[in-house]
Formats: C-alpha cells, sequence, structure tokens
C-alpha cells in the first residue's frame, strides 16, 4: 500500500513538472508573438495588392474588379448591366476578363 501511494506521488509530480513545463513553453511563444507584433508595427507592414499582381490571372472576381477600379458594388453591377466587360459565369459566381476590365481602367 505504501509503494502504491508513493507511484501516485510521483505520477502527479511529473504531471505537474509537465504542465510547468508547457506552460514555460506558452509563455516563451506568448513572448516572441509580441515581439513579432512590435516588429510588424515598426515596419508598418501593408498588406495591399499591387495591380500587377491582381493582373496576373485572366479572370478576376467581383471584389478584384472593384478593387481595380475603385468602384463600389452598385457601380460594378451597372456597368455589368451595361455590357462593359466580358463576363462569365460559372456556379453564381461572376468572372471578368482581365483585358475588359484594364480597358475601363485607362
Amino acid at each position: 500500500m505504501g509503494s502504491h501511494l508513493f507511484l501516485n506521488q510521483q505520477t502527479k509530480f511529473k504531471a505537474m513538472n509537465r504542465d510547468e513545463e508547457i506552460l514555460e513553453k506558452l509563455n516563451v511563444l506568448c513572448q516572441r508573438q509580441a515581439e513579432l507584433m512590435e516588429l510588424m508595427k515598426a515596419m508598418d507592414v501593408r498588406l495591399a495588392l499591387p495591380d500587377r499582381m491582381v493582373m496576373t490571372s485572366r479572370w478576376l472576381k467581383s471584389n478584384e474588379v472593384m478593387d481595380l477600379l475603385g468602384v463600389s458594388a452598385r457601380t460594378l453591377y451597372a456597368y455589368t448591366q451595361a455590357g462593359a466587360f466580358e463576363i462569365k459565369r460559372m456556379g453564381g459566381t461572376l468572372f471578368y476578363t482581365r483585358e475588359s476590365v484594364m480597358r475601363m481602367k485607362v
């Protein structure tokens, strides 16, 4: 009985040590994350997509066209209804040819 109690205490002690190690590692990760966030703020990172990257695909989605032309969804709809773009509908999604969009941008 005494050895059983000793084993239980040893198991609890190992579990506590493992929990402390995990907490210590989490703390280090949180500190590193905070450091990375500070570095990103210092660099003033912008995730804006340049026009040349958007234009790598032949077909553009509505949100890409709106960003590229700087128009609202309502304006894009009006242009589309007026036949200003070459479009293709696939599964309920409209795709615009890059060429027709670029003609409007000029």
